[in-house]
């Protein structure tokens, strides 16, 4: 399987030096139909995000059982998998939910991971290594704190909370990273050096329930061509079809928002594709969220339009190609390809 693997990380590495996409999102046009549905790879620890290496494979965060054992793996499109990265730091919380490696991305020949429990970005060359020395563990790779400047950073509607969770690249390589907990979008430029690209406002909170506003909770960024898309998820009472995809300027500029989602927990676009995908985690019960309600929708002119419904807890999308998307069940330890079809 070593050939494939090669094969892999040079068009990884190749794609990570392209232009970025070019091509706007989509305004209103008729949805795509789902045509299948199947399990892509399963037996995962609490999967998050998903790395695309186009129709060769891709590489997943998997954020752990809560025993510092989260890890990044390859798997082709084969569904098989290699272990990458392993013994990041992982939790498990006192509602049982996991916390760890969330998200990763892929621009100018390294791999780019989050990991919310250390407040640390990690960059793992992909030119360099040698596939015979895989895997290595996690204090084994190049990290950056980034918590420490969010933690110490005097923002407007001040949280004293960091959760860096979901990243993307501009044109020029500049990295920026949605932090949940402070929710904000913080920018690394290509030296290093950290800024607050954009605080998101608070959200009118449209409940009896709680105080008069709601926090944002950025979970998702996607670049495309000279504009930002950011998805929210909310914080409590967690209000229905209120969650918000933003978008924004290179200069962190709010151009617009859209509204009418329900929990978003990702965003993401096929490479050279105008389709803007949405992942919605699902309805919330009186036991919290609703197993089996998730749902992978389309993000158009006139709102959300649903692609695939019943995902059980998805937390990530990815991309085989242009008509294969890849969700993740953080709980069920799996992702499904959902095979699709412009009309």
């Amino acid at each position: 399987m070593k050939p494939i693997i090669y094969l892999s990380l040079f068009f990884l590495c190749f794609i990570g030096c392209m232009p970025p996409n070019v091509i706007e999102p989509i305004d209103g046009e008729l949805p795509p139909t789902t045509i299948e549905n199947e399990v892509f790879a399963s037996e995962l620890n609490s999967p998050v995000g998903i790395a695309s290496l186009g129709g060769l494979g891709v590489f997943v965060a998997e954020a752990g059982t809560g025993n510092n054992d989260g890890q990044v793996t390859f798997i082709n499109k084969k569904g098989e998998k290699f272990p990458i990265i392993t013994n990041f730091p992982s939790v498990r919380r006192p509602d049982g939910n996991i916390e760890g490696t969330t998200h990763l991305g892929i621009n100018r020949g390294n791999l780019w991971i989050v990991n919310g429990v250390s407040g640390l970005l990690y960059r793992f060359s992909l030119r360099d290594f040698d596939i015979d020395q895989l895997p290595v563990t996690a204090d084994q790779v190049p990290s950056e704190d980034i918590r420490t400047f969010i933690l110490d950073f005097d923002f407007e509607n001040d949280t004293d909370d960091s959760n860096i969770y979901n990243l993307t690249f501009d044109f020029r390589g500049n990295i920026y990273i949605a932090d949940s907990g402070a929710n904000a979008i913080i920018k690394r430029d290509r030296d290093g050096k950290l800024s607050v690209f954009i605080e998101l406002p608070l959200i009118p909170n449209p409940t009896s329930v709680g105080g008069p506003t709601v926090e944002p909770v950025p979970t998702g960024i996607v670049f495309n061509k000279d504009r930002f898309f950011v998805c929210t998820f909310l914080g409590f009472p967690f209000p229905p079809d209120a969650a918000r995809i933003y978008e924004i300027d290179l200069n962190g500029n709010i151009i617009e928002f859209q509204d009418g989602y329900n929990g978003l927990i990702d965003i993401g676009q096929p490479f050279f594709h105008r389709n803007l995908f949405a992942l919605q985690l699902g309805s919330f019960g009186e036991m919290g969220i609703v197993p089996n309600s998730g749902s992978l929708v389309l993000a158009t002119a006139d709102g959300p339009v649903t692609v695939a419904d019943g995902l059980n807890f998805p937390n990530g999308i990815g991309f085989l190609g242009s008509n294969e998307v890849l969700v993740s069940s953080l709980l069920d330890g799996n992702i499904v390809k959902i095979s699709i079809e412009e009309k």
